[in-house]
C-alpha cells in the first residue's frame, strides 16, 4: 500500500489553494491601493473644511 498516489494530490491541492489565495490577497491589495489615490468625489467633506 503506497501513500504516494494520494499524498501528491493532497500536495497538488495545497498548492493550488496557496496560490489562489496569494493571487486573491494581491488583487485586493491592488483594490485598496487604486482606492487610496482616487480623489474625494462631492459625496464627502475634504478634510479641514466644515462649512
Amino acid at each position: 500500500m503506497s501513500l504516494l498516489g494520494p499524498g501528491l494530490i493532497v500536495g497538488g491541492i495545497c498548492v493550488f489553494l496557496g496560490v489562489l489565495l496569494l493571487l486573491r490577497l494581491r488583487a485586493r491589495a491592488r483594490q485598496v491601493r487604486i482606492e487610496e489615490q482616487t480623489t474625494p468625489t462631492g459625496f464627502y467633506s475634504m478634510p479641514g473644511s466644515y462649512r
